[in-house]
């Protein structure tokens, strides 16, 4: 089987239509058909139903996608490691939820550039069932999540929570029935919390499922929201954004998954971990 072929299997999946996949691949549409014919053949099933508005996979194609998609990304990293220069010692996948970066992966990056310079890095961002895939098929090396699914060869390490302090554009606004108010999805345990706290108050007209894009939507249209301390640290400081001290604080753990051999397979790790101010492995 030539790896092109998977690999070009993999972009059609990805981008939904063999012309998208030949531009991202920088080959001719016709090369694109002919390797999907060719995978096709060789599996005896057809891959990917194709139409007028794109390509999506058929059951078949379904079936296989994940394993495709795998052995690709398997492949990328041994690409990646094979060329190290001789400086580079080691390579290290780093996923992590995008929410996640700001304070707690700029932590586990320091603490990096602090243990080992010869370490090269590759940072994906993905949600927390897609980190989980990702650590169970060896595509990530560490991840930095809400919510951890490990292998069994695999340790959990709580940082530091997450404070959910609530901001606003402007330091007079309600804590209660602000019209301004953006509510943040920031887990079952918070909604469950908020919803207890705010029972009597009215139903946020704007949603967000990350705090990333709140943060953002604050900066630019003002009003008031839930969001980690971590984040809005600079934004308090420099008084752009200001906390109500009177509403309530939740919080939110945080988690970095990593192997259990973490600290013999990798000089670095414990000077990560302290960098982070990691807690006891639960």
């Amino acid at each position: 089987m030539n790896l092109d072929v998977l690999v070009t299997y993999a972009a059609i999946v990805e981008h939904g239509s063999l012309a998208a996949a030949a531009n991202r691949l920088h080959v001719t549409p016709s090369t694109v058909t002919a390797r999907l014919q060719t995978l096709e053949r060789e599996l005896g099933q057809s891959l990917i139903r194709r139409s007028k508005t794109g390509a999506v996979p058929t059951a078949a194609g379904t079936r296989i996608s994940h394993n495709v998609q795998t052995i690709v990304a398997l492949w990328e990293q041994v690409q990646r490691t094979s060329a190290l220069g001789n400086e580079i010692t080691d390579h290290v996948t780093i996923g992590s939820d995008p929410d996640l970066w700001i304070g707690h992966g700029e932590r586990l990056m320091t603490g990096l550039g602090v243990a080992d310079l010869h370490v090269a890095r590759t940072v994906r961002h993905g949600s927390a069932e897609q980190l989980a895939a990702w650590q169970r098929d060896g595509r990530i090396d560490l991840s930095l999540t809400y919510a951890p699914s490990p292998r069994a060869d695999h340790t959990v390490w709580s940082l530091q929570p997450d404070q959910l302090v609530l901001v606003a554009d402007h330091p007079d606004r309600p804590t209660s029935f602000d019209p301004g108010y953006v509510f943040v999805e920031a887990g079952p345990a918070f909604a469950r919390d908020h919803t207890a706290t705010f029972a009597a108050a009215d139903i946020a007209r704007v949603t967000f499922a990350s705090a990333t894009a709140a943060l953002t939507h604050l900066r630019s249209s003002g009003g008031s929201a839930y969001l980690p301390h971590r984040m809005v640290e600079l934004d308090l400081e420099r008084g752009t954004l200001h906390r109500l001290s009177d509403a309530p604080i939740f919080t939110r753990p945080v988690s970095l998954v990593a192997p259990t051999n973490a600290d013999v397979r990798w000089p670095w790790f414990d000077t990560v971990l302290a960098e982070m101010a990691a807690h006891a492995p639960t």
